[in-house]
């Protein structure tokens, strides 16, 4: 019966799977999991669970175009990867960085702020570096911003 649910975004354990779109234990009784699936919630949240990772696959590409030298900063410098954010540190690890960094930032917070807020984060979610580490990753950020936009601009 797993190969029944392997296209759900499930994690399995051993009294229960998780679903990821929805973020909640599901119970294992197949009659549960076809319940879950078929609900308006998963549908929808199914939904936007892809956009997002379709979203940290083009994290991913700006990353890999920082790695090779690729990416220009809001200078015309060619921006560098930095120290303890290359290609040693897990993809995962990269995108949750920065996207944590840059959603941060759109909240209005400081960064400082989220030295704060680490421990919650660490709790439930990836290790969050040190602000002044992920300070360094601004000047990236702000060039994958205007790279969206000159790409949304453009057509």
């Amino acid at each position: 019966s797993s190969d029944l649910f392997s296209n759900e975004p499930f994690q399995g354990y051993k009294s229960y799977v998780f679903c990821l779109c929805c973020r909640e234990e599901v119970n294992l009784k197949e009659d549960r999991i076809v319940q879950h699936i078929q609900s308006m919630k998963h549908k929808n949240n199914k939904e936007k669970y892809a956009k997002s990772l379709q979203k940290g696959k083009s994290v991913s590409t700006f990353l890999d175009q920082l790695d090779a030298g690729e990416i220009v900063g809001a200078s015309g410098a060619v921006l560098q990867t930095p120290h303890g954010f290359g290609t040693r540190t897990c993809e995962a690890d990269r995108i949750w960085r920065a996207e944590l960094v840059s959603y941060w930032m759109k909240c209005g917070h400081s960064l400082n702020s989220l030295n704060i807020f680490a421990p919650f984060l660490e709790k439930y979610a990836r290790k969050v570096p040190d602000a002044s580490h992920l300070r360094q990753l601004i000047p990236i950020i702000h060039a994958q911003e205007l790279a969206r936009v000159k790409e949304a601009l453009s057509g």
